[in-house]
């Protein structure tokens, strides 16, 4: 892919935040009725970090590990980080940032964090065997390439990738993350992280970088 410049968010989540006092509500999103903040294991949390009008989108997954503690993966890296149950519908993470879930929404105090999705983990792997078609876009949200696709292997954890579904451009290796989740590292050092939720694929790439950690460009997919 062609590098492009793009406005980098002024705080990324993960290089660390600051708290912010507005909050962002997303309404797709809903903790069940028996939903107990004391017994997230076994839980992923999606969150997309973007500008408000929704340009340069980076997606992540917080799984919830033992100990109060959350594995954070994006583009860049997969890390641990503590957080803090605050009381019965919020946790608190990086010392300053809230996340509130309650019946019909989830939302932060951070304005940035524009979508979440509360999913429990799938017994089965999500991407195997399975192939995904959708459209690329540059980090303005301006499209780059109408038409992509990737088909995920059935075993083996490689995927084919190109513009015409069956003409295949490349194949990667990958590395699964959990069932919902994947991120490949291409020869020339470029990075794919991938999540499935909610119906679609959502894809974060990476253009090879040390100075960056945040994506050049993002792709939504459904599922054929």
């Amino acid at each position: 892919m062609k590098r492009v410049k793009t406005r980098s968010l002024l705080i990324l989540l993960i290089g660390g935040m600051a708290a912010l006092t507005s909050c962002s509500k997303d309404d797709g999103a809903r903790p069940s009725e028996t939903f107990d903040i004391r017994q997230l294991e076994g839980h992923y949390l999606y969150v997309r970090q973007s500008n408000l009008d929704g340009s340069v989108p980076g997606f992540m997954l917080m799984e919830f590990m033992g100990g109060q503690i959350l594995k954070l993966s994006a583009v860049s890296e997969d890390r641990n980080i503590p957080y803090t149950i605050v009381n019965t519908n919020t946790i608190e993470i990086l010392d300053s940032v809230r996340i509130v879930f309650e019946r019909d929404s989830i939302w932060s105090t951070f304005e940035l964090l524009t979508e979440f999705a509360l999913i429990k983990a799938p017994e089965s792997d999500q991407l195997a065997g399975k192939t995904f078609t959708g459209t690329y876009y540059h980090a303005d949200k301006s499209v780059l390439h109408q038409n992509f696709y990737y088909r995920f292997a059935a075993g083996g954890n490689t995927f084919d990738a190109g513009f015409n579904l069956g003409t295949v451009e490349r194949t990667e290796s990958y590395t699964p993350i959990n069932p919902i989740a994947a991120r490949a590292t291409l020869d020339n050092g470029d990075t794919e992280f991938m999540i499935w939720v909610n119906g679609q694929l959502k894809v974060n790439y990476k253009v090879y970088s040390p100075e960056s950690t945040w994506p050049d460009f993002h792709g939504f997919f459904t599922r054929q």
